[in-house]
C-alpha cells in the first residue's frame, strides 16, 4: 500500500479517535456531576439521621427521667422554654445517656443551652437546644442564621 493510500485510512482513524475521546470525556463529566449530587443528597440524609438519633436519645432519656423522678425533666431555665439539663440525663448522674448527644448548641454559660448544668458536650458550632413542654414532650429549637426556620421544632437542614 502506498503512502497516498494510507493517508485517508489514518485520517479516518484519527477523526474517530477524537470523537470517541470527546464522548468519553463528556460521559466522565456527567458521571462526576451525578456522583456529586448523590453525595450531597447522602450528606443531607446523614445529617438528618444524626439529628434524629440525638432526638431519639434525648427523648428516651427524658422519658426514663420522668418515670424515675415523677417530674417533666431536669430543667435548667424555666424562663427560657424549659431547657433540659442534659447533664442530669447522663449515666454518671443516674440517667441513661452514656455521652452528651452531638449537635447541642453552647450559649457559653448564658443559661440557654443544655450543658449549663455542668457537663461538657455542647458546642458553639452546633445549632440545637432541647427543651420540654408542660406535657413532657421533648422538642428542639434551632439557633443561628443557618437554620431553615429558626425557632421551630425538628431538623432544620443543618447539622450539627
Amino acid at each position: 500500500m502506498s503512502e497516498e493510500q494510507r493517508k485517508p485510512t489514518f485520517k479516518w482513524y484519527k477523526q474517530r479517535l477524537n470523537i470517541v475521546s470527546i464522548v468519553c470525556i463528556a460521559a466522565l463529566v456527567i458521571l462526576i456531576v451525578y456522583i456529586s449530587e448523590i453525595s450531597t443528597h447522602v450528606s443531607i440524609h446523614s445529617a438528618e439521621d444524626a439529628y434524629n438519633t440525638a432526638n431519639n436519645e434525648i427523648n428516651a432519656a427524658v422519658k426514663d427521667y420522668q418515670t424515675k423522678h415523677n417530674e417533666l425533666s431536669p430543667i435548667i431555665n424555666t424562663s427560657d422554654h424549659n431547657i433540659i439539663n442534659v447533664c442530669a440525663l447522663l449515666i454518671s448522674m443516674g440517667g441513661t445517656l452514656r455521652l452528651t448527644p452531638e449537635g447541642l448548641w453552647s450559649g457559653n454559660g448564658s443559661s440557654d443551652d443544655n450543658c449549663d448544668g455542668g457537663c461538657e458536650g455542647c458546642s458553639n458550632t452546633s445549632h440545637y437546644v432541647w427543651a420540654v413542654d408542660e406535657q413532657g414532650n421533648v422538642y428542639s429549637t434551632c439557633i443561628g442564621e443557618d437554620c431553615e426556620a429558626n425557632g421551630e421544632d425538628g431538623y432544620q437542614d443543618i447539622w450539627p
